[in-house]
């Protein structure tokens, strides 16, 4: 039993705090989580694995501290229910978060204190250039990336259903939209609606296999591209999910000109995100905040902080909704730019 104060012994497993990420890390990367489908001995497991078996063994011992796994009386390894959670075949598995946090965000995090100040993100210290340039020249993690963001598509796509009144027979555009989880779900929600994901040409083929699976090829088509450069003319909305956040300031005015560039005076900017008056007080918020800080250098922005942007790129911020979630969804129409024109071809 310790003899520490509750303070002290919690200060202490946040300093050892990287111990339990990198237990998590190597038991989804090494295959172990995946090969203890059912249990099995250490002998057995070592054997399927190829693995050293006295190495192994302080792995397990460390899982099962975290409560990963159990060992019954007969020496035989297993999963907990919350051990499972990390197998690949898992329902909303958490394999994928595991490997992303242990290798590129723990590099990441690794070079923050040296990124407070004026100067690249964490991220370009640590591998030396920027976060989506790594993505594009190492598929595993780009691929991981990918899929990650298309887990929580669902449950975003329920949320901005009913937190907009999409026109009739309207054409959106999702601008960054990777692998078209999030249009995908909106089209199939509303067969009126046709649509455009449009993203690096990195994600262009697995979302025209995504929305094909999904029957919607018909509907929608995948460009590809640079979204500081140009988007897609000729949608009715243009939706930028999770996107502004990532960026900073010069960075997201930048992409909302190349928005205002391919709108028409009638069409409609959505722009869903987490606000900062929300990442002040809630922890995924602030988590989700601070793994921008280290990855891309964007931040989260108030209400009035996104009314600023928009109106510097030409757009008026019409509304703000909750989502009944982390996220919100502002709605913004083109105005008059400097130029005098409205039309935005």
């Amino acid at each position: 039993m310790s003899t520490q104060a509750p303070s002290a012994v919690r200060l202490e497993q946040m300093i050892f705090g990287y111990v339990a990420t990198q237990l998590v890390h190597v038991s989804a990367r090494s295959g172990l989580v995946d090969a203890l489908a059912e249990p099995l001995t250490l002998h057995d497991l070592a054997a399927a694995l190829g693995l050293d078996r006295r190495r192994l063994e302080r792995i397990l011992r460390g899982l099962g501290m975290l409560g990963l796994i159990t060992e019954s009386p007969d020496g035989r390894f297993a999963l907990t229910a919350e051990g499972a959670r990390l197998r690949r075949d898992a329902p909303s598995s958490l394999w994928r978060l595991a490997l992303v946090n242990g290798e590129i965000l723990y590099r990441a995090w690794g070079s923050m204190a040296t990124s407070l100040g004026p100067g690249p993100p964490a991220f370009d210290r640590a591998f030396g250039v920027p976060y989506y340039r790594y993505l594009d020249v190492h598929p595993e993690a780009g691929a991981l990336f990918d899929r990650q963001m298309a887990m929580s598509a669902p449950q975003i796509a329920q949320r901005v259903l009913g937190a907009f009144a999409w026109p009739p027979r309207a054409r959106v555009v999702d601008v960054g939209g990777g692998e078209g989880g999030l249009l995908g779900w909106l089209l199939a929600a509303r067969p009126d609606l046709t649509g455009i994901v449009f993203d690096h040409p990195r994600v262009a083929e697995a979302a025209r296999q995504h929305l094909r699976a999904l029957g919607l090829e018909g509907r929608c088509e995948v460009r590809a591209g640079s979204f500081f450069e140009a988007v897609p003319a000729g949608g009715d909305v243009y939706l930028l999910s999770r996107i502004l956040s990532d960026w900073d300031d010069a960075d997201a005015g930048r992409l909302l000109r190349s928005c205002r560039g391919a709108m028409t005076a009638s069409a409609r900017l959505l722009v869903l995100d987490g606000l900062e008056e929300q990442a002040r007080w809630t922890p995924g918020e602030i988590q989700s905040d601070l793994t921008v800080l280290a990855l891309l250098g964007g931040y989260k922005r108030s209400r009035a902080d996104y009314a600023g942007l928009l109106e510097a790129a030409a757009f008026r911020l019409e509304a703000a909704t909750d989502t009944e979630g982390p996220l919100s969804l502002l709605e913004a129409r083109p105005v008059e730019d400097r130029g005098g024109d409205v039309s935005g071809s």
